[in-house]
């Protein structure tokens, strides 16, 4: 149900929720194991982060991508993206959410 409600945002171009939508929806095919397109979308939700200047966005589809990649078994590109959402996250004062 939930991909429904983001696919819905995405066919509907809500601009400013469009990064949240793509990393929600890579989210949900790396729980259904289908790495190709879990990293498409969170690659699309770093493109929309940067056009919208959300680094939020971008730090939470860095996170995604380094599940992704992990769960994948791409370890070395997890690990890259993991420290990209590391500064990410630590530009905006946090550190990463469990």
């Amino acid at each position: 149900m939930c991909h429904l409600i983001w696919s819905h945002a995405l066919a509907n171009e809500e601009v400013l929720v469009r990064p949240q939508a793509l990393y929600i929806l890579g989210y949900v095919r790396r729980l259904q194991q289908r790495f190709v397109e879990a990293q498409q979308f969170c690659e699309e939700a770093l493109a929309s982060a940067e056009t919208n200047q959300d680094p939020w966005s971008r730090a939470y589809a860095l996170r995604t991508l380094a599940e992704v990649f992990r769960d994948w078994g791409k370890l070395d590109e997890a690990h890259t993206a993991l420290e990209q959402a590391r500064t990410a996250f630590a530009t905006l004062g946090l550190t990463i959410p469990g």
